[in-house]
């Protein structure tokens, strides 16, 4: 079967890239490295107006792979609007979107395929690893076995992807693939308002009852690199508007919700607090004091604050002890705001 047959294609990559130049070879190669076998699929690069050398290796990557094709935004649009364009123009049956500056893990596809073509669920959602920005696939690189172990699910939140040793949960829509018919069917778009935790809010709104086939397969190489998809100095005043965004949504939807049991109280006592603490986690690091200030008086006024002390926010030794600090005593606003002050003129300086 041609690669370039649009019939039959099992799973369409698609890459949203922007500035990515440093790292967008090894992930392209991961994908095509893998073993695909006789299986038809297609990658789908959707260029964000990169302003780095992304562009012209781009087009090269292209000239190497028949089955590659390139979408070009006509404007910086960000990640969300990037994705939702690949998807329009996915032809597999099932979607798969990765992150240009991640990796797919190794000699994981043929596992996938498998469980894909036995099983035919709506979304299989994996596991991944955490690794750092520098982290390149070589030789001396032994994959983990593929597990052959799964379960079967109806919420994709319950079911999001695990990290394979710690199983710390992670909203990412980067470590599961979806049937392309059902996200066209349902009209499940990433929402191009927001320009920072979109996964989440794709989570969070992600209707129930699907098919969800839960693989603890790793599938998935996460690069912690920082500030990878931001476009923006005020990019912590972003993303605190961003959650701030995503939780009034949430609250809106749900604000006649008459909940029966206790699962399904507790679950939803769990999202708000989540998205809670998502929305905090940006604010501290906003450098503007008085933009602070005055998002605490308006956070206020709307009912959302003084948050919880978050005592788990102390306990993440990857967090510079300041950031810990000001999560931790966020709910008091003087001293908060005393040690936001501090981490401000400290970040100027770096």
């Amino acid at each position: 079967m041609s690669r370039n047959d649009e019939q039959d294609i099992l799973i369409s990559f698609v890459l949203p890239i922007y500035n990515v130049e440093e790292y967008l070879r090894d992930c392209v190669d991961s994908i095509y490295s893998q073993d695909f076998g006789s299986i038809n699929y297609e990658v789908i690069g959707v260029e964000d107006c990169s302003t780095d050398g992304t562009r012209a290796l781009l087009e090269s990557l292209q000239k190497e792979h028949d089955n590659f094709k390139i979408v070009y935004n006509k404007q910086n649009g960000g990640l969300a609007f990037s994705r939702n364009a690949g998807l329009r123009e996915a032809k597999g049956k099932y979607v798969w979107f990765v992150d240009s500056d991640d990796l797919v893990y190794p000699g994981c596809v043929p596992g996938l395929v498998k469980l894909l073509e036995e099983n035919d669920p709506d979304l299989l959602s994996g596991s991944f690893l955490k690794v750092p920005a520098e982290f390149s696939i070589d030789a001396e690189f032994r994959p983990e076995p593929f597990s052959t172990s799964f379960h079967w699910g109806e919420n994709l939140i319950t079911e999001a992807p695990t990290e394979a040793y710690t199983k710390k949960v992670m909203t990412t829509a980067c470590v599961v693939l979806f049937k392309t018919e059902l996200l066209r069917r349902e009209n499940l778009t990433f929402d191009e308002d927001i320009v920072m935790s979109e996964d989440a809010d794709f989570y969070i709104f992600f209707p129930k009852g699907f098919k969800i086939l839960k693989s603890e397969a790793i599938c998935y190489l996460y690069r912690q690199r920082g500030g990878s998809i931001l476009h923006s100095p005020k990019r912590y005043q972003r993303g605190y508007l961003s959650n701030l965004y995503i939780l009034e949504k949430y609250l809106r939807l749900h604000e006649n919700d008459v909940l029966s049991g206790k699962q399904q109280k507790k679950l939803q006592k769990e999202i708000i607090a989540n998205l809670k603490y998502n929305m905090a986690q940006t604010l501290v690091l906003v450098d503007d004091r008085a933009y602070v200030k005055e998002q605490l008086k308006v956070l206020r006024e709307k009912g959302y604050y003084p948050f919880w002390f978050n005592f788990s926010a102390l306990k993440n030794k990857r967090v510079p002890l300041m950031k810990r600090l000001a999560l931790f005593l966020l709910p008091i606003q003087p001293i908060f705001l005393l040690i936001n002050s501090r981490q401000s003129q400290k970040q100027k300086h770096t």
